[in-house]
């Protein structure tokens, strides 16, 4: 193994192995998103392959944090060994998943939107992956819907046109 591919391993370790290959469309869409705050909508599990093209497009080797929706809340309920409180997670930038079917739990909204107003205040990126469909996100998730939604998060919808996505503010 070369030093390059040494350090993306080390760096990007949470994103390995990636779960499937992107199809050149996929590629070309993911290419097109340069924006701090971005929402990917798949209905298939490409949140790895996806989040890991986008971190190598960036052409510099970042720190990331690799969080489920679900983890917020046990870093909210001091359940996490890395972060005592919500405002401590500040990875730039921070990647978080959700529609894996996590548990119903009403913090867990509450506890994404204090985590994403901290990232945003500090100017920091936060990335989002929702495994489903745009409908699905609303309905599961109203309060994170409506927040990237004003925060003009910039969207890619995998699932639109065919497969061949769609990218836009939400």
């Amino acid at each position: 193994m070369n030093p390059k591919e040494l350090r993306i391993i080390r760096r990007y370790r949470k994103l390995l192995p990636t779960d499937s290959d992107l199809s050149d469309i996929e590629k070309r869409i993911l290419k097109r998103v340069k924006g701090k705050y971005r929402l990917y909508i798949n209905s298939s599990d490409k949140m790895k392959s996806m989040f890991l093209f986008s971190l190598l497009d960036e052409g510099k080797y970042l720190s990331i944090d690799l969080l489920s929706i679900y983890d917020l809340v046990d870093i909210f309920l001091g359940n996490n060994p890395k972060y005592r409180r919500l405002l401590d997670v500040e990875r730039d930038p921070l990647l978080i998943y959700m529609g894996y079917y996590e548990f119903p739990n009403k913090r867990l909204e509450e506890a994404f939107v204090q985590v994403a107003e901290n990232l945003r205040l500090k100017g920091k990126r936060l990335w989002i992956y929702y495994k489903g469909t745009a409908r699905e996100f609303s309905s599961n998730y109203p309060m994170v819907y409506n927040y990237v939604r004003s925060n003009k998060y910039e969207a890619v919808d995998f699932n639109k046109l065919g497969g061949q996505g769609e990218v836009k503010e939400i």
